[in-house]
């Protein structure tokens, strides 16, 4: 096999595209290649002849990929990505996504006006570590439950109440190292989210409050889980009661 350098894998026409809707998906040099996605990245960040801006977006992309590979679209539930840019096009394939982790984004997100709380099912949106202001109404999203989005810029108690129109099932809120965050506000806040029950990791009492987005997403899989169980006795009981046997008889304790 014949050695060959980054930046001649980086410059070949299969390698990895933004430029299209569809090329997210047209990543045909994992199929031909078993390099590892660690030294693909590698690779990319040593380019010398891309622009940083042209890295990062293939980075991007590489690891929207990584966690999205060999799954359906419609069946991928979580996203989560740091230290990149925030491309659209990137997300838009996954219209059930019900996570999504944005981190200290590079450009720093400014505005929560994302297209994909007005089109998934969002549960869950951390988007820490940015530079968000509100200055326009946002995408209604009842959904969405849990926000974290501490060290942004947040400044006016108006900010919170556009985000209160928009997130009206909102239980979850984080919004420390954000200048709106003041004593004052902090009664006000439940008052403008009506099912808000943690603020800051904290309860409206002041109970302190350990909030993991991961343990909503085990309670999820575990709340999928029961279903599937409730559907296979339902299954299993009708078939008895078609074969003669009563339904009942099948679970009750012996």
């Amino acid at each position: 096999m014949t050695n060959r350098k980054p930046e001649n894998i980086l410059n070949n026409n299969f390698f990895l595209g933004v430029s299209g809707p569809s090329s997210f998906f047209e990543f045909s040099f994992f199929h031909r290649a078993s390099l590892s996605s660690l030294f693909t990245s590698i690779a990319v960040h040593n380019d010398p002849n891309l622009p940083d801006m042209e890295i990062l977006r293939k980075t991007a992309a590489l690891r929207v990929q990584k966690q999205t590979d060999g799954v359906e679209p419609e069946e991928v539930k979580e996203i989560s990505l740091s230290g990149v840019p925030f491309l659209e096009e990137l997300i838009a394939p996954f219209s059930n996504l019900t996570t999504l982790t944005i981190i200290g984004m590079k450009p720093m997100l400014r505005s929560l006006h994302l297209a994909c709380l007005g089109t998934c099912p969002l549960k869950r949106l951390d988007v820490s570590d940015n530079a968000i202001t509100i200055a326009e109404d946002l995408p209604s999203c009842p959904t969405l439950t849990v926000i974290l989005m501490p060290n942004n810029k947040l400044q006016t108690l108006a900010e919170l109440e556009k985000m209160a129109k928009s997130f009206v099932h909102l239980e979850v809120l984080d919004i420390l190292d954000n200048d709106v965050n003041t004593p004052s506000h902090f009664q006000k806040c439940f008052e403008l989210f009506p099912k808000l029950s943690v603020l800051n990791s904290q309860t409206k009492d002041g109970e302190e409050v350990e909030y993991n987005m991961s343990d909503d997403s085990s309670s999820e899989d575990e709340d999928d889980e029961g279903e599937e169980e409730e559907e296979d006795e339902e299954t299993t009981a009708s078939e008895s009661a078609s074969e003669g046997e009563p339904a009942e008889k099948r679970f009750k304790p012996e």
